[in-house]
């Protein structure tokens, strides 16, 4: 094994430095299960355990930032199925989770009057989740310990029911579609989420009664000249920066900043 090859076994773990990107290690290693696995022809009794664990905790993960990321936004910061935001970080519920996802989604959505074709798929992904998390039925110690004991170590039930049986083919067609809505959810309402962002951090900014044309974009000089040239096509320049539609009556204003482009979309009286 040469210098190359050896350094491929050192990780550098400190550098998943969030949940998020935890969670993002989560789904690759699924990914990656289920794409190698089946080449060894050994049933997935084998590891159905650990991979349930793994599956079953990518899905905490990701309803937590999301969680987190909606409760942010709104205007109320109060749970509804939790006390604090510390109980529902230490929770391990699916179920209870899930609840509370639904619940400061459907706030943001009714605060922002967002299409209801929005809302709808997102009920559609949604219900696919629970059918997920059913299976699953996880709590604390399920797939990370054989039975849940007492404070005095007394038993006090299997953690697994004995007849149980999972399908993981139909498990992980599932679990792709979960994998949409975790992402899709938040993308969603990400017009108005950048623009807040870019509102707090630039509070001198004196037209902050627009709307973003669509999610922020990522910045490259490259990049930024092809939307601009776009923009000429479409719409009548009115500076390197600003264009008016003549058909819309609003200003579009192009803004970079820590790294993305922010196209704003101003109505002109």
């Amino acid at each position: 094994m040469n210098l190359g090859e050896k350094d491929r076994y050192v990780a550098y773990v400190g550098f998943a430095s969030n949940n998020a990107q935890i969670w993002g290690q989560y789904e690759s290693l699924v990914d990656f299960i289920f794409e190698y696995y089946p080449a060894t022809k050994q049933r997935f009794d084998v590891i159905s355990m650990p991979i349930l664990s793994v599956m079953s905790h990518g899905i905490e993960l990701a309803l937590k930032e999301n969680i987190k990321f909606f409760v942010e936004y709104n205007e109320s910061k109060n749970l509804t199925k939790f006390k604090s935001m510390t109980e529902l970080i230490k929770c391990h519920e699916l179920s209870k989770l899930a609840k509370e996802f639904n619940i400061v989604y459907s706030r943001l959505h009714k605060k922002l009057k967002l299409d209801n074709d929005e809302k709808n798929e997102f009920t559609r992904y949604f219900k696919i989740l629970e059918e997920l998390i059913i299976i699953l039925n996880r709590s604390a110690e399920t797939y990370r310990y054989a039975s849940k004991i007492g404070k005095n170590g007394e038993f006090i039930k299997m953690s697994i029911d004995y007849s149980k049986k999972v399908d993981f083919l139909a498990l992980k067609e599932l679990y792709e579609k979960a994998k949409v809505l975790f992402i899709g959810a938040s993308n969603s309402v990400a017009r108005y989420t950048d623009f807040v962002d870019f509102l707090n951090g630039n509070p001198d900014y004196s037209k902050g009664k627009g709307y973003l044309y669509c999610q922020r974009l990522f910045y490259s000089e490259h990049f930024l000249e092809s939307v601009k040239e776009e923009f000429d096509e479409k719409y009548i320049k009115i500076n390197d920066s600003v264009w008016f539609d003549n058909i819309g009556v609003e200003n579009y204003e192009i803004k970079v900043w820590k790294g993305y482009i922010y196209i704003i979309a101003i109505k002109v009286k």
